[in-house]
């Protein structure tokens, strides 16, 4: 018996009706999920790392400046976030500043901002406070494990002294 005639025998003939709704079906199936992929994709992330590539190109010349100064400082600033093990999802973060000779520098204004790779509206940003002199302590909350990158910008009246930005994962 072929398998044509095993068909038959079960009453039902597989048709090119038959195959072209399979056919279409998968389709379907497949653009469906891809038209799905990409509108969360475009939803949860527009793209975009400045807001005016203009005023980002203005202002380098500035930015060059400040880390050239930055680097002629010779500070070191040890970072440390660590995510509490309770359910808060709240994370305390510090930071030491020193200058080339391992003196703490105190009186400075220091933010520290947690950007998520790929959605904004997971950002989280805390003012550090100077506890002991140059240890800046403060916390993030409602914080997600994972890849984040950390931004630390320190001023002193006014003018930034301290900018840097590093990778960072937060354990579960």
């Amino acid at each position: 018996m072929t398998t044509i005639d095993a068909v038959r025998a079960r009453g039902r003939a597989f048709t090119g009706r038959a195959f072209l709704c399979w056919l279409l079906g998968t389709f379907a199936v497949v653009l469906g999920v891809n038209f799905a992929m990409a509108y969360l994709a475009v939803k949860s992330f527009n793209g975009v790392e400045v807001k005016s590539s203009y005023a980002a190109g203005k202002a380098m010349p500035t930015v060059l400046r400040e880390a050239a100064d930055q680097r002629a400082r010779g500070w070191t600033v040890d970072l440390h976030v660590d995510r509490s093990l309770d359910l808060t999802a709240r994370a305390e973060a510090w930071a030491v500043f020193q200058d080339r000779d391992g003196s703490p520098q105190s009186g400075l204004a220091v933010e520290a901002r947690l950007e998520h790779p790929s959605d904004e509206f997971l950002d989280r940003s805390t003012t550090l406070i100077e506890g002991a002199a140059g240890r800046y302590a403060g916390a993030f909350v409602a914080l997600t494990p994972g890849g984040w990158t950390v931004e630390l910008v320190a001023r002193r009246g006014g003018d930034i002294v301290f900018t840097s930005r590093n990778a960072l994962i937060i354990a579960p």
